[in-house]
């Protein structure tokens, strides 16, 4: 127990007739002159420690004096008094609340770690260290083998909450490979490539601008979830490797060069003079010149057709030789 007692002041009395009634001297009391002289400074003191068992939500304080001797009263006067009144409105009681204060840090810090993993998943390293760093400052405090005061307690519970807000999602992989589709993009030209392999390449990179598009989005969403990032991540990067795929499919326009030979090829594949041959030897050797004749025309519609069946002439003409009009 700790008592402050009031300070009265060395003249703190006053004089009045034995015979003054109970309402004329509590009037008289109240006169600020005498208020002012007697004092208005109360007395102060701090009970013990009280422990509260779990599940109690109120209890009550009671204030008594060790030694009556002490406490001023008289049965001589004729005006009402208590022994141990309570002044003023400055009356509180202060709980010392740790055990319940640690307590409740530890169940927050036992569910954070549960789900650390998790919640970690795709965030920056520097928010992850700082949220580490936290959390086992946390288990310091709570391993202590002595109580710490409950604001130390109440301290750390906000800021362990501040740092598991404060995990930032990692968006520098999906800002990379934004850019380097942006780059490629702009790297690659259809200028003297066919109608046809240009469209299919036209088709591809309007779905890579869509990608790049969404990826900004992402970026730019300072609320943006892991999940939304890894999605728009994943997107970008498969519509760069297809785009890759329809960059290596453009074919140039054929060159004049290119005409002249499919011409002498035409040229080879004349019919020669078939007097004198059986019909189904003459029959089968059209057949296959139909065929040749066949892959060359569609040859013509891409280079990258052109160069196939060039190739496919060379190996077929040997065969051309070896047939035989019987």
């Amino acid at each position: 127990m700790k008592v402050t007692p009031a300070n009265i002041g060395g003249d703190a009395h006053f004089t009045t007739s034995r015979n003054i009634s109970r309402d004329d001297i509590t009037q008289k009391l109240e006169d600020p002159k005498l208020v002012d002289k007697l004092g208005k400074n109360s007395g102060t003191f701090t009970s013990k420690n009280i422990t509260l068992k779990p599940g109690v939500v109120e209890y009550t304080t009671y204030i008594s004096a060790a030694n009556s001797k002490v406490l001023g009263m008289g049965y001589n006067t004729n005006w009402e008094h208590v022994a141990l009144p309570i002044s003023g409105t400055d009356f509180n009681i202060d709980q010392d609340t740790n055990i319940l204060a640690k307590d409740l840090l530890k169940k927050i810090y036992n569910k954070l770690i549960a789900t650390k993993d998790k919640d970690e998943r795709g965030m920056t390293e520097e928010s992850k260290k700082a949220y580490d760093d936290q959390l086992e400052a946390v288990k310091k405090i709570l391993d202590a083998t002595t109580l710490s005061e409950t604001k130390d307690y109440k301290t750390e519970t906000k800021t362990t909450l501040e740092k598991h807000k404060g995990l930032i999602v990692d968006k520098s992989g999906l800002e990379q490979n934004k850019k380097a589709l942006d780059d490629f993009i702009a790297n690659i030209s259809t200028d003297g490539k066919t109608k046809d392999s240009k469209d299919a390449y036209d088709v591809k990179k309007k779905e890579a601008d869509t990608a790049v598009a969404d990826a900004k989005k992402v970026l730019d969403n300072q609320a943006a979830t892991v999940d939304e990032v890894a999605d728009a991540l994943a997107n970008v990067k498969i519509k760069k490797a297809e785009l890759a795929e329809a960059k290596a499919k453009l074919v140039d326009v054929m060159t004049g060069d290119q005409k002249a030979d499919l011409e002498k090829a035409e040229e080879t594949l004349k019919l020669p003079d078939t007097k004198e041959k059986t019909p189904a030897s003459v029959a089968a050797y059209q057949a296959a010149m139909d065929k040749i004749q066949a892959d060359l025309t569609a040859a013509k519609t891409t280079a990258d057709e052109v160069i196939n069946k060039k190739k496919m002439l060379l190996k077929q003409k040997p065969l051309t030789l070896k047939l035989r009009l019987l």
